[in-house]
């Protein structure tokens, strides 16, 4: 069932990426996903049209490619909602399949994160208004966005990656049920300047 799981994110991703090169949109599939995930943790309305206005922020009138696109992030929307609220902790990030070697991968999971942290900065959170464990979970997030590829290779990596992705993962679906239970009390956490 897992396995199943997995494919079904690879394919999507796979066609996210494709749809996003041809596009010529500002970000590839892991920053979009991470993006799309920052925004839909604010709870934020419109998230898939500030999503899409970061993808594409000067669109073309008649270009049949964004169309294209646009059908495709409304599914990742739907489907990453759908998982972040799932209670069987389905959630999975958008990443290169396996076969990409570990330093790609990992350069994509920094993407990945910088993309959440956009997407929380589009969404306006105070991350002063976070839990201290939201707030460090972040900073990790922040540092992970700087990864050098070059620095990355190798078995033992290989096992930190993997060990990244997962604490990522469980990270997001933390700082996501925190900024809801926010919301749901009224206390919309917003941008704080000083950080």
């Amino acid at each position: 069932m897992a396995e199943n799981k997995g494919a079904a994110t690879n394919q999507v991703y796979a066609e996210l990426e494709r749809l996003l090169e041809r596009s010529k949109a500002e970000s590839g599939a892991a920053e979009a996903h991470g993006l799309c995930c920052g925004l839909l943790s604010t709870g934020l309305e419109n998230s898939e049209d500030c999503w899409l206005a970061e993808l594409f922020p000067e669109p073309s009138p008649g270009d049949v490619l964004r169309k294209e696109c646009v059908s495709v992030v409304r599914y990742v929307v739907e489907y990453s909602e759908t998982q972040l609220n799932s209670t069987d902790c389905d959630f999975t990030l958008f990443l290169p399949a396996e076969q990409v070697g570990v330093g790609q991968r990992s350069v994509a999971l920094g993407l990945w994160c910088a993309g959440f942290l956009g997407g929380l900065g589009l969404g306006e959170v105070k991350l002063a208004s976070l839990s201290a464990d939201a707030r460090e979970l972040l900073t990790d997030f922040g540092q992970i966005s700087r990864v050098d590829a070059s620095q990355v290779e190798g078995e033992d990596n290989e096992r930190a990656y993997i060990e990244l992705v997962e604490y990522v993962r469980v990270g997001v679906m933390l700082i996501y049920e925190e900024l809801r239970h926010s919301k749901a009390e009224g206390q919309a956490p917003m941008v704080d300047e000083d950080g």
